[in-house]
């Protein structure tokens, strides 16, 4: 009598997916992951979707994907940009700035000297000021890397290449100096891209590295060695050294 009264009409199914409506579920399944991938995306490049001027759209996407070390991709965005608009100069720029990053020396004074107008910026003095550090030119990088300080007394970058080149010429009272004016600086106008800030850390903490030991403080040497390596760019280290030798 119990059993009847739950089963009137029969038995009932046990309830097992059926293939079609798995399959459904599966359909499902992709359809929201398509669907967050895109949400992503568009959360990504949000605003490139508000930009109508191509010029600008490129220059931004190379702006982002400069800050996730995506050089080459970068370098090809802002070529599409100065075909555009040829006149315009933030794109030759940036592509200074990525020149100077991958070591392409030749290609970044071909860039400076189309940059060469009465309209100088501090980058175009800071890119020379770098030029004739790497070629060791030390004189002429100091009187540029201070005409880019005239430019903005607040770009931080300047002040490491000079502590850098007071280093190399033993000007040691001006290396410390410099260097923990770099360190001020950084901490407080950062750089948009996270990559630039760890970048200019690791070197001036090698620099640093290289300062105490001239002064026989072996202690603090190391400390500074270990906060460069800890903070994860160990081929930068490797440059910076090479630089000071």
């Amino acid at each position: 009598m119990g059993v009847s009264k739950y089963f009137k009409n029969g038995p009932r199914e046990s309830k097992i997916l059926r293939p079609k409506t798995i399959k459904n579920i599966n359909k499902i399944l992709v359809l929201s992951i398509l669907l967050i991938s895109i949400i992503y995306s568009a959360s990504y490049y949000k605003p490139t979707l508000y930009i109508k001027d191509n010029y600008a759209w490129h220059v931004y996407m190379a702006k982002k994907h400069m800050s996730i070390v995506k050089n080459d991709v970068a370098l090809e965005h802002v070529k599409k940009a100065i075909s555009i608009e040829p006149e315009r100069t933030d794109a030759y720029e940036i592509k200074t700035t990525i020149y100077r990053r991958i070591g392409l020396i030749d290609q970044l004074k071909q860039e400076l000297s189309f940059l060469n107008d009465p309209n100088k910026t501090v980058f175009y003095y800071h890119n020379l000021g770098v030029i004739m550090f790497r070629e060791n030119k030390l004189d002429e990088s100091s009187i540029y890397l201070k005409q880019s300080i005239e430019k903005n007394p607040s770009y931080s970058p300047n002040y490491v290449y000079l502590g850098m080149l007071s280093l190399k010429t033993n000007n040691l009272d001006d290396a410390f100096f410099f260097l923990n004016k770099s360190i001020n600086l950084i901490e407080q106008y950062p750089h948009s891209d996270p990559l630039l800030n760890k970048g200019y850390h690791t070197m001036i903490h090698v620099s640093l590295e290289n300062y105490y030991l001239k002064i026989k403080k072996y202690d603090e040497s190391r400390k500074e060695a270990q906060i460069a390596e800890s903070i994860g760019m160990k081929p930068l280290i490797a440059h910076t050294k090479y630089l000071l030798s």
